[in-house]
């Protein structure tokens, strides 16, 4: 009965191991780039959002201005239109 277990755990162990040194080599290997560029990217997030909200006049819209329209009979501000005469 217990050679049945030790005849398995020849199988797991090594993967354990294997799997262990795989992971370490991609964490510290291949893809430190990758995890240095993403690294980058974020603190850049963040130095943006912090700059961005550090005012809160800069978070705030402003609402467009609507023009409103002129009294019944008024004429509106600047040039006058050519006059033919």
């Amino acid at each position: 009965m217990y050679t049945v277990f030790n005849f398995d755990f020849i199988f797991v162990l090594p993967t354990m191991v294997g799997g262990a040194i795989l992971f370490l080599w991609i964490r510290f290997i291949h893809f430190p780039p990758l995890i240095q560029a993403y690294e980058e990217r974020l603190a850049r997030q963040r130095y943006f959002q912090r700059s961005k909200t550090a005012h809160p006049e800069a978070t705030i819209r402003k609402r467009p201005t609507r023009h409103q329209a002129p009294p019944a009979g008024s004429l509106p501000d600047g040039p006058r239109a050519s006059h033919r005469g």
